[in-house]
């Protein structure tokens, strides 16, 4: 059983979602929402979903924001990110937030609920079972979806130019455990300085100047 919950400030975007969902016994949906801003609450209210569907574009508090804020609080959700456009940018900088997955409103019915599926199922599972998820990406953005939320959480920190003794405590983390990130980041994506790691976030979208 899949409980999930959709965050869409277009009422006739959630009243199309809701009702395709009807029609699959192991989708269930936990709540609606019109903005971010009513996520906090709902959670505190009715407990977690599994999966949320999460539009980029809404007032108040946006999809970035909301990201941020479920990357933080509530990391065990999965979200797929909706958008009415395939802009890159708009998908790298949510998959560099900790959102799972990356998906165009105009897809195929058929194609989100696959997408649901796959993405309970594991975290990186779906990425050669439903490409429907990253169809949109370059494949030079591909690698996005192979950080934790703890690394990606580190780079968004490190693009705000704090230092790693101010990051280990956003991060609630030791300053040798802050360093380790660092290390392993700067090898595994093949530069050499806290500063590389700081560019590397800005072109992939996490923050700008």
């Amino acid at each position: 059983m899949i409980k999930y919950a959709l965050i869409d400030d277009h009422r006739i975007i959630r009243e199309g979602i809701i009702s395709l969902m009807e029609d699959h016994s192991d989708i269930i949906l936990h709540f609606d929402a019109s903005n971010g801003s009513e996520i906090q609450r709902k959670i505190d209210e009715l407990g977690p979903p599994d999966i949320i569907l999460l539009d980029i574009a809404m007032p108040i508090m946006d999809g970035y924001q909301s990201m941020e804020w479920l990357s933080q609080h509530h990391p065990d959700i999965k979200v797929l990110a909706l958008s009415m456009h395939s802009e890159e940018h708009a998908a790298s900088r949510m998959l560099m937030l900790g959102a799972k997955g990356f998906i165009s409103k105009d897809v195929r019915n058929a194609e989100l609920v696959a997408a649901m599926r796959y993405l309970h199922t594991g975290d990186l599972a779906y990425r050669s079972q439903a490409p429907s998820l990253t169809t949109h990406l370059k494949p030079s953005l591909h690698h996005l979806l192979n950080f934790s939320n703890r690394e990606l959480e580190y780079l968004r920190l490190c693009a705000q130019g704090l230092s790693d003794e101010k990051i280990a405590d956003a991060m609630c983390l030791s300053r040798r455990t802050v360093e380790k990130y660092r290390e392993a980041l700067t090898q595994r994506l093949n530069l050499k300085t806290k500063n590389d790691l700081t560019n590397y976030a800005f072109r992939n979208g996490l923050a700008t100047r």
